[in-house]
């Protein structure tokens, strides 16, 4: 008895030989089978180049980059206060606040603001000064510079400098004017947004002139500072736009 099986949808005998529709339909299926794995194969190489397209875009993006800058210092004031008067700093020192924002402008331009403590003996200082025994006198303590803007090459946020070894190289009692230099860093932890992550120090070099503030109460001590200068260093932006 002659079985009759289906092969590609015909019903032929078991032992005849398929037929020319039967052969050309087999020779269909294949083709079709090859084209669906072509399409798999060039959908996977298409998904492979531009994963690695996003990945080498990422890289580039998150190099590490060393930025040197210098920008001027525009500060119409900073407030100082007798520590104790000022709860933030212990009696005996200075208590030095932003009384109007500050700017820096050139390849760093930022809005510049905050505060710190450090040490105050006229007397003392001014002597030291006078003596000629060395260049300058140093204040102890640090003042933190909070700026929010942009550096070419680096991008936008915000990071704080601290600064410290703030040295007063000349004084004049009688106009009150005088000329600083300092050192500063950036504080770890403080950067946001290209500065996420960012390193960096540099110099500071400030003239400003130091007169009695008689918008608050006279026992507080107040004066107030307006001070122009330099700031100038590198920073690593590991984030930078």
């Amino acid at each position: 008895m002659r079985k009759k099986v289906r092969v590609l949808g015909l019903v032929v005998d078991e032992n005849s030989e398929p037929t020319q529709d039967a052969r050309y339909r087999s020779e269909t299926w294949r083709n079709d089978a090859r084209w669906k794995l072509m399409r798999r194969v060039c959908a996977s190489i298409g998904l492979i180049l531009t994963l690695s397209f996003v990945l080498n875009a990422l890289a580039q993006g998150s190099t590490v980059k060393t930025v040197h800058f210098s920008a001027h210092l525009d500060d119409p004031g900073d407030r100082l206060t007798l520590g104790g008067v000022d709860p933030s700093c212990p009696v005996g020192w200075v208590a030095i606040r932003t009384h109007e924002p500050a700017h820096l402008s050139g390849q760093f331009r930022s809005t510049d603001t905050g505060g710190g403590c450090v040490s105050w003996d006229p007397v003392a200082q001014l002597n030291d000064l006078k003596s000629g025994d060395g260049p300058g006198f140093v204040f102890a303590g640090h003042i933190d510079d909070h700026q929010v803007g942009s550096l070419d090459g680096c991008g936008t946020g915000r990071v704080t400098m601290r600064l410290t070894d703030l040295t007063v190289r000349s004084f004049d009692v009688a106009s009150g004017t005088g000329h600083l230099t300092l050192k500063w860093v950036v504080v770890d932890g403080t950067g946001t947004g290209a500065f996420l992550g960012a390193s960096g120090k540099g110099t500071g070099s400030v003239d400003g002139t130091v007169s009695p503030d008689f918008g608050v109460p006279l026992l507080t001590a107040p004066f107030v500072v307006p001070n122009w200068g330099t700031y100038e260093g590198t920073i690593t932006c590991p984030h930078h736009s």
